[in-house]
């Protein structure tokens, strides 16, 4: 059995298999670290990729390789600079991915950017803020604001290159295109071109230039 780590303060621990982490302050792991649960309360950077079963971010994390999450909650800054892979992701502050990220289901109330393909079953956007992604795959997306949101700012809340999923309702989104089955185009979207093999709803004041059925 790993055995446990708690560390309230500074310093630097080494990489290797832990079973619960508890970290209070600000901590270094030297190299690639796999654990069974991991609790941040403070900042922490990983040289190296890190791998846990269940994650609890309240500060920032600087992950100098890839990340592999079975759940994860982040309530303020993740920065992964290489690829992201879990079933369950929840950002409330922000997400930054360097390359893929690849979940079955995320929810996200603030910002997650991702550089390349984010592949996700389920995907729920409802923020104020402006989140960046390369392309997006899988099976539902929904991006929304809320009321207040909207009548505050009309900045997008999610600009892709290309979206393709099952179904997708899409309100403040800026896409070069959206292929799908059933979509819904929102106030505030603007898109280059639709590719829908089912049902099209098109908003008076969204913004399509082209459309194929």
């Amino acid at each position: 059995m790993a055995n446990d780590l708690k560390m309230t303060g500074d310093g630097v621990v080494e990489g290797g298999q832990y079973g619960k982490v508890r970290v209070t302050g600000d901590c270094t792991v030297s190299s690639a670290v796999s654990c069974d649960s991991l609790r941040l309360t403070g900042n922490m950077t990983v040289e190296g990729d890190i791998t846990s079963a269940d994650m609890r971010i309240i500060g920032d994390m600087n992950v100098n390789g890839s990340a592999h999450v079975g759940d994860a909650r982040v309530v303020g800054d993740m920065l992964v600079k290489g690829a992201w892979k879990g079933q369950k992701l929840n950002v409330v502050g922000l997400v930054d991915v360097g390359d893929a990220c690849a979940v079955e289901h995320a929810e996200v109330r603030g910002v997650l950017n991702v550089k390349g393909l984010c592949n996700v079953d389920t995907l729920v956007i409802r923020s104020p803020e402006t989140n960046v992604m390369g392309e997006i795959g899988g099976k539902s997306l929904t991006v929304r604001k809320t009321f207040l949101d909207g009548l505050i700012s009309q900045k997008p809340a999610l600009t892709c290159q290309s979206i393709e999923v099952d179904t997708a309702e899409l309100f403040y989104v800026v896409a070069d295109e959206v292929r799908g089955t059933n979509i819904t185009i929102g106030k505030g979207c603007v898109i280059g071109r639709v590719v829908c093999h089912g049902t099209l709803k098109i908003s008076k004041s969204a913004t399509v230039k082209v459309v194929e059925k």
